[in-house]
């Protein structure tokens, strides 16, 4: 499975939207979200360029990714909202609104 750039770059602006919903972005969510950064997209032009997308469109992508790349996603969206070992609940709410408003889980 290979991710395109667009994808990469709408999953960073969700990853960094979710660690970010409780306004405070501590020391293990700041070192997922630098991994992830780097693995996804190694060129700070590139990271900053997912973080200058706007929500609706990185969930316009998101939504239509192939099944293999959203299970993906859900599974580092998970890593996401645990990076400090203790579920937020601001964090786990964004989490749920995104993974509802891509179609990754239904109520």
């Amino acid at each position: 499975m290979e991710l395109r750039l667009i994808e990469k770059m709408a999953m960073l602006k969700a990853f960094a939207a979710v660690a970010n919903a409780d306004e405070d972005l501590n020391d293990p969510e700041i070192q997922l979200l630098t991994n992830i950064a780097n693995n996804m997209a190694p060129d700070e032009e590139k990271v900053n360029g997912a973080f200058a997308m706007r929500p609706d469109e990185a969930g316009y992508v998101i939504s239509n990714m192939e099944a293999d790349k959203k299970k993906l996603f859900y599974e580092l969206m998970k890593e996401t909202v645990f990076a400090d070992k203790e579920a937020n609940q601001k964090e786990v709410d964004y989490a749920n609104n995104v993974l509802k408003a891509t179609g990754i889980i239904v109520e």
